[in-house]
């Protein structure tokens, strides 16, 4: 039944996605598929979709991607470390979706189901997120480069499509590649900046309110190991407020964290 329930899932984020293979634009040959394996650790885990600190102990996660020309696939999770488990952050997120470029833009159209603890329950309680993004590249210099993007969501309770909200997350990357000129040992070395406005209109089931704006800034220096392995560390991300809410999210959070990444 999980597995079908998985082929339903992907089967939804193709067909919602039909619109987007036609502007395909015409491309290089290119390897079939690329993709990476991603485990780190988190010092408390930061939700993006609803802006909230939803467990102050350490975490897991861990994430696997899989790219191919008009398609893509992620699986991604998150552990507790602590002893004093409270269950909340316990998590399995399974993203599918189509992409395409046209107009100087990429175009990606994904369903995501948020598979909350239990995990084993799958689908009773937990969430899902239809989601459109479209990023433009900026080249600045040989070194330096912007990454903009804007981010539109529907996001419900898995049994419920309708009782829903919609949500907002415009951002901008800025990225510094080899700062300090070409290193010893190191294939390389990058500055990863990344500001966000993040909104949602009330999602109920996390009790948020609709006045939530919300700045989330996520940065850190990436270590070029080898050709196919990177090390991010040290990390950061805070989630700043920027609007008083009548809700509980009203503090300034911050989680340091650490990722090791290899590339395929």
């Amino acid at each position: 039944m999980r597995v079908i329930k998985l082929m339903i899932l992907v089967m939804i984020s193709v067909s919602a996605s039909a619109a987007f293979a036609e502007e395909i634009a015409t491309k290089e040959p290119q390897k079939f598929y690329s993709g990476s394996i991603e485990t780190g650790y988190e010092e408390r885990y930061l939700t993006l979709r609803t802006n909230r600190l939803i467990h102050n102990g350490p975490m897991q996660w861990t994430n696997l991607r899989l790219e191919f020309p008009n398609f893509f696939f992620n699986i991604w999770s998150s552990a507790e470390l602590s002893d004093e488990a409270n269950n909340c952050g316990q998590e399995i997120d399974i993203t599918a979706g189509l992409k395409a470029q046209a107009y100087g833009l990429e175009a990606k159209i994904s369903t995501t189901l948020l598979d909350l603890y239990p995990v084993e329950t799958f689908w009773k309680d937990d969430n899902w997120a239809q989601t459109l993004e479209l990023t433009k590249q900026i080249k600045l210099s040989e070194k330096q480069s912007l990454k903009a993007q804007a981010v539109i969501e529907w996001l419900s309770p898995a049994a419920d499509f309708s009782d829903g909200c919609l949500a907002l997350r415009p951002n901008i990357g800025y990225f510094v590649n080899q700062p300090f000129g070409d290193l010893p040992i190191l294939a390389g070395l990058e500055l990863k900046n990344n500001f966000m406005i993040n909104w949602n209109d009330g999602f109920k089931r996390a009790n948020n309110s609709y006045d939530g704006v919300f700045l989330r800034y996520t940065g850190g220096i990436i270590w070029k190991i080898a050709e196919d392995i990177q090390l991010q560390a040290p990390g950061i991300t805070v989630l700043i407020p920027l609007t008083r809410t009548d809700d509980d999210r009203d503090e300034v959070n911050s989680s340091l964290n650490c990722r090791l990444i290899f590339n395929f």
